[in-house]
């Protein structure tokens, strides 16, 4: 049995492509053995996870005025989680952790001052969390690409 048929069922067992001509199939062949990279409505669903847990953990520390927690390590192991089981593509992961970091820390000191400590910190964290998605998929699309 051919390669391509045991491995991904792409051709019936008379040696049909299922309506696909050789061209098409050829080029799932190529990329079958490459995780594509994250799409757009994933990226959407995790950062909109991430900016529910944000303000709800921000709400709940100033309910309770807990200045010194912050939901930005709950996060970061969320979507370590999610990266482990999902998408283990280190290059973008780590292009990821430096773009949210920045993003993170950059606009704690920019909106703490104007918008308090919880606020500032509740919308720093969900930015950071959202350019680390947002890079995560790029380089990741990126990557998957160019097959590197």
């Amino acid at each position: 049995m051919p390669r391509h048929q045991a491995v991904h069922g792409y051709l019936t067992a008379d040696g049909t492509g299922m309506g696909m001509t050789p061209r098409q199939w050829s080029g799932r062949l190529e990329t079958a053995g490459r995780k594509p990279g994250v799409s757009w409505a994933e990226v959407a669903l995790v950062s909109s996870v991430c900016w529910v847990v944000t303000g709800v953990g921000y709400t709940v520390f100033a309910a309770f005025d807990e200045q010194g927690l912050s939901v930005a390590p709950l996060l970061g192991y969320g979507l370590a989680q999610w990266f482990w089981t999902r998408h283990r593509d280190w290059t973008a992961a780590l292009a990821a952790a430096v773009a949210g970091a920045i993003a993170l820390f950059g606009l704690v000191d920019v909106l703490r001052p104007d918008l308090g400590r919880f606020v500032g910190d509740a919308l720093a964290t969900g930015f950071g969390a959202t350019a680390a998605l947002v890079v995560f998929a790029l380089v990741g699309r990126f990557r998957a690409r160019t097959g590197r």
